[in-house]
């Protein structure tokens, strides 16, 4: 996931995601990124915001559960 500066303008943001989309539909694209990225679709836009907010949003209940998990598995104390 690639992200631009706070406040870039919306030319800046229009003109990196036009570029990965251009990225994106070269016919050797999947070849040449599954053995630098691995094999997972690459994303630009609405679906790279929903990708991000899944990934990065986590219930208290799962936060819980690492931090617990980290306490008893190797003694580390979150604070």
């Amino acid at each position: 996931m690639v992200f631009l500066p706070n406040g870039a303008s919306n030319d800046a943001i229009v003109t990196y995601t036009a570029a990965f989309e251009a990225v994106k539909a070269r016919a050797d694209f999947a070849e040449i990124s599954g053995k630098r990225l691995g094999k997972y679709p690459q994303m630009t836009g609405e679906a790279a915001e929903t990708a991000k907010a899944s990934a990065t949003n986590v219930s208290p209940e799962a936060k819980a559960f690492i931090v617990n998990w980290l306490q008893e598995k190797y003694g580390v104390s979150l604070n």
